[in-house]
């Protein structure tokens, strides 16, 4: 039982201390908001299809379908935590502009900072390029059914249309495809170029905690509100337990129910925000509930991997 709570412990804490660490900096005047901002872009732009093309790239081309039964599995617990999400949404969420941005912060985690943390931090590079697939293809998911509940939430025409241009031009999405395409025609890639993209991929998860723990604002922390409460409690203890029974019940392996898990149970994503802010939600509600459950996700999920541990699951 103690190699288990300490292994679990080992998975978030790091993630946690740097997180800290950026927070810390940020108070201290060492990184500023033009820092976190820039620093972001890189991640998202450099850094993470770095990292997945990198991993894609050198998987077995049947590992690669093979890991699509994650993502059935991970695209119907999406679904199922956005429905019951959004039936019991108006006993929470009183105020109508308020409901599309509870349901969206209970089911969209950040997978692409501290899900990926928390799979390399358990599992190391072999379960990276599951999770890099998983990453890109979920949150196709994540993006068309975020338009669909703030839109009927607020009561606005649904548009689609730049969703999908923005998928069309998401680098992440980018990034897997080429890495498929290399891994299905077996290409043999320079020395050069795999070195450079392990180098941007070292890069990736520090600066991205960093700016994290940069942007976070603990003081939302001291206002907590019934709907923060119960929206961050199904972030990180229901949407989790729903991916987690549908794929015992899909008998998935150990560490694809692992990766579900932790992508499941992370925190929700900052895009939440922009995404309320966008479609005239209630941002600061999406603003706390990331904050919230960008501090007690080290938390739910060490227990999580623990519990899991102990009985044998991952």
């Amino acid at each position: 039982m103690l190699s288990a709570l300490i292994f679990s412990i080992g998975i978030t804490a790091p993630v946690l201390l740097v997180m800290m660490l950026g927070y810390l900096a940020r108070h201290r005047g060492w990184v500023d908001g033009h820092f976190v901002t820039q620093g972001s872009t890189m991640v998202f732009n450099v850094g993470l299809p770095s990292v997945l093309f990198l991993k894609t790239s050198h998987m077995d081309f049947a590992a690669i379908t093979g890991a699509f039964d994650v993502i059935v599995v991970g695209a119907l617990a999406t679904v199922g935590a956005i429905l019951v999400m959004w039936k019991v949404s108006p006993l929470i969420a009183p105020a109508q502009h308020q409901r599309g941005v509870f349901v969206q912060a209970a089911y969209r985690s950040n997978m692409g900072i501290m899900g990926l943390a928390t799979v390399m931090n358990m599992y190391g590079d072999i379960a990276l390029p599951i999770a890099a697939i998983y990453l890109s293809l979920i949150t196709i998911l994540y993006n068309v059914c975020a338009v669909a509940v703030l839109s009927l939430s607020n009561q606005s025409a649904l548009e689609l249309k730049p969703v999908f241009k923005h998928i069309a031009l998401n680098p992440l999405i980018h990034s897997l495809l080429l890495g498929i395409i290399a891994s299905a025609l077996k290409v043999e890639l320079p020395a050069i170029i795999v070195v450079s993209l392990e180098y941007l991929s070292d890069m990736v998860l520090p600066l991205a905690l960093i700016c994290i723990g940069a942007k976070l604002d603990l003081i939302r922390l001291l206002r907590p509100s019934l709907i923060v409460f119960i929206g961050s409690a199904a972030k990180l203890l229901f949407t989790p337990l729903l991916a987690l029974v549908l794929g015992k019940l899909a008998a998935l392996e150990p560490m694809e129910l692992g990766v579900l898990f932790l992508m499941a149970s992370a925190p929700s994503a900052s895009a939440s925000f922009a995404m309320a802010k966008q479609f005239g939600g209630d941002a600061e509600l999406a603003a706390d509930m990331i904050a919230v459950t960008t501090i007690f996700a080290t938390i739910t999920t060490a227990f999580g991997v623990f519990v899991l541990t102990l009985i044998g699951w991952v």
